[in-house]
């Protein structure tokens, strides 16, 4: 599991190509932590 750097866990929002990008620190993720 990786925390977010801004503080606290990722904030993930669906983005482009059906990939979860965090709203807080803009990280990309092929799937939800």
């Amino acid at each position: 599991m990786s925390a977010c750097p801004t503080g606290g866990d990722h904030d993930w929002i669906l983005g482009d190509d059906r990939k979860f990008q965090c709203a807080k620190c803009g990280a990309q993720s092929a799937r939800r932590f």
